[in-house]
């Protein structure tokens, strides 16, 4: 999508794409993507402004939703979700949604616990001390195999086990070329 968002164009290519609801991620502070979604209809209440979360919502920990007490942070105190259409995607393994990063933003700043915000903050640092920030995904996947009519996991190891590696060279050491 261009910069220049409207409300009404924005509506209309959802829908034009049939898609219903827009889920507005952020990533917290224990690397876990979570999202609010918003249907279609509802759209116009949130499109300029975006939706409420807790502030405690950054001091959560990875194995539970209860804030951690050392954060500082707690229930009380609203930080807004605020999308940046740029990144609205349709999502193709969830007909009829989308998605859109948000921007934390409290009393009409970028909120300084934002981890959106602060990635874009070191980039402008770097690049005004004549440094390029590239960055790049490790691509991870499953080996699944079809039985029957389900596909079920290749191996049955644990992650980075060497198990694993030992299972694959023996059973393929003699299609290895040297």
């Amino acid at each position: 999508m261009t910069e220049n968002h409207t409300f009404e164009q924005v509506k209309k290519s959802l829908l034009d794409a049939g898609i219903y609801f827009v889920r507005i991620l952020w990533c917290d502070n224990a690397n876990i993507i979570r999202g609010k979604a918003v249907h279609v209809g509802m759209l116009s209440h949130y499109f300029e402004h975006g939706v409420g979360i807790s502030a405690g919502q950054q001091g959560l920990p990875v194995m539970y939703d209860a804030v951690v007490p050392e954060t500082g942070l707690g229930p009380i105190g609203e930080i807004r979700l605020v999308p940046d259409w740029s990144t609205l995607t349709p999502l193709p393994y969830s007909p009829g949604h989308a998605r859109v990063m948000g921007n934390m933003v409290h009393h009409g700043e970028p909120w300084t616990l934002c981890p959106r915000n602060f990635l874009i903050r070191m980039i402008d640092a770097a690049k005004s001390q004549g440094l390029e920030i590239r960055a790049a995904f490790e691509n991870e996947f499953y080996l699944l195999q079809q039985k029957s009519q389900e596909f079920v996991p290749r191996d049955s190891t644990v992650f980075a086990s060497t198990q694993a590696m030992d299972m694959i060279c023996t059973t393929h050491i003699s299609q290895l070329e040297l």
